[in-house]
């Protein structure tokens, strides 16, 4: 049933970091083909990223990304007529 887990190093994190505050969360094959960034995952598939992204936002890890932020700021000023 595929690979065994590896433990993230500090490199991959630092580099996953780095690609979502660039391209933003969502990104992950855009974040993988950078040259900065690709060379530190080339171990991680973007389903790795996907994952490891979404376990430390929820956990309150913020990886800052001005998109994610403007998504928010949107959905507070201006929110959907189905929430409430």
């Amino acid at each position: 049933m595929g690979a065994p887990k590896q433990k993230w190093t500090a490199e991959e994190e630092a580099a996953l970091r780095a690609g979502v505050e660039k391209y933003g969360p969502g990104k992950w094959r855009a974040i993988q083909k950078d040259s900065k960034f690709g060379p530190c995952l080339t171990s991680r598939s973007n389903v790795d990223l996907k994952v490891r992204f979404s376990t430390h936002h929820k956990h309150g890890d913020e990886i800052k990304c001005n998109r994610a932020k403007s998504v928010i700021i949107f959905q507070v000023e201006f929110p959907s007529k189905d929430i409430q």
